[in-house]
């Protein structure tokens, strides 16, 4: 069972794909204090959202993971020349939330799969450029007409992640993990 992670600063998606078809998936909220990293110490939000995670793939499947993939967070930095829309001050809080993410992310992986090995990728490795909202519709709808690309029972999975409004933190670790099983092809 492959299972992937999308750590997002404010919900942390998650997805577990047997047999190359989605069995479970969901979101772990962030603690309340967004992008406040300094009030709760990564290890305790990692281990809470790790026990959410277990708690709910334990009402899914008995199967343990084979495969852990994990987004690395990767700070792009602006081109030379290009117009700044952040001060240097918020890029420098972007780009420590985003190692703030990456630790968490590192904790519950070996938390959920200890003495596993861990595949990290890019965004721009498993999706490229694509946007999560083309991700959802290729996977939900289809596109043209490309069917979809989730199934019945798949598509209810996602539909169900609840809060909806960070159901976005799911649809990229399903994407990601369906990616790695190599049944689509996102670049």
């Amino acid at each position: 069972m492959i299972l992937s992670l999308d750590p997002g600063r404010q919900g942390f998606g998650w997805a577990a794909i047997d047999a190359r078809k989605l069995v479970a998936c969901g979101v772990v909220p962030q603690p309340d204090k967004e992008r406040d990293y300094q009030q709760v110490a990564a290890r305790s939000v990692a281990a809470g959202v790790a026990l959410a995670i277990r708690s709910d793939l334990s009402k899914h499947t008995t199967r343990a993971c084979t495969t852990l993939v994990l987004e690395r967070m990767v700070h792009y930095p602006p081109s030379p020349g290009a117009k700044i829309k952040q001060d240097e001050r918020t890029r420098t809080k972007v780009a420590n939330d985003l190692l703030d993410l990456q630790l968490i992310g590192a904790l519950v992986a070996a938390a959920l799969c200890p003495l596993m090995a861990i595949t990290l990728r890019a965004a721009r490795e498993w999706k490229g450029s694509t946007d999560t909202a083309v991700l959802e519709r290729r996977l939900l709808e289809g596109l043209g007409t490309v069917p979809p690309l989730l199934d019945e029972h798949e598509r209810a999975l996602l539909l169900a992640v609840k809060p909806a409004g960070l159901r976005h933190n799911a649809i990229d670790a399903v994407a990601m993990g369906l990616g790695e099983t190599g049944r689509v092809r996102w670049v």
